[in-house]
C-alpha cells in the first residue's frame, strides 16, 4: 500500500512538474499563482517548483531518497495550501463546512499520502530498499 502512495504521488508530481516546465500554458499558469499569491521571484519561483515536482517526483516514483523528496513535496504542499489554497474556500462559512472545505483541497490530500511516506519511508519495491540491502550486505561482508 505504501508503495502505491509512494508511486501515484510520483507519479502525479512528475506530470505536474512537467506539464510546468516543457509546456507555456503550464508555466503561465503556474507564474500567475505564483504572482496572484505573492511569491516572491514568481517567474523564476515557476520555475523552480516546476523543476522540483519533475526532479524529486521521478525519484518518488523510482523509490529514490523517499522521504527526502516526500519532505520537498510536504513544503510545496503546506505552501500551496497556505497561500494559493486556503483562498478556494468561500468565506463566510461555519467552522466545520471551513474544515470540510480545507479536507478536499488536492494539496491537504497529498500532505496525508506525504505524512506516510515520511513516516513509514522506504516499501519493499523502492531503490532505497534495494541499496539499503546491498549496503547491509557489504559492510556483513567486510
Amino acid at each position: 500500500m505504501l508503495a502505491l502512495a509512494r508511486m501515484s504521488t510520483g507519479l502525479f508530481f512528475a506530470i505536474s512538474g512537467f506539464y510546468k516546465l516543457f509546456t507555456q500554458s503550464g508555466y503561465e499558469r503556474m507564474a500567475a499563482t505564483m504572482l496572484e499569491a505573492g511569491i516572491p521571484f514568481p517567474l523564476i519561483s515557476a520555475y523552480w517548483v516546476a523543476a522540483c515536482e519533475l526532479l524529486f517526483g521521478i525519484l518518488l516514483l523510482a523509490g529514490l531518497m523517499s522521504r527526502l523528496s516526500a519532505l520537498v513535496f510536504t513544503v510545496i504542499c503546506l505552501v500551496a495550501t497556505a497561500t494559493d489554497g486556503i483562498h478556494r474556500i468561500p468565506q463566510g462559512i461555519g467552522a466545520w463546512e471551513w474544515l470540510d472545505w480545507l479536507l478536499y483541497l488536492p494539496e491537504v490530500l497529498y500532505l496525508f499520502l506525504l505524512g506516510f511516506i515520511l513516516l513509514l519511508g522506504i516499501d519493499g519495491f523502492s531503490l532505497d530498499r534495494i541499496i539499503l540491502r546491498r549496503c547491509r550486505s557489504a559492510i556483513g561482508k567486510t
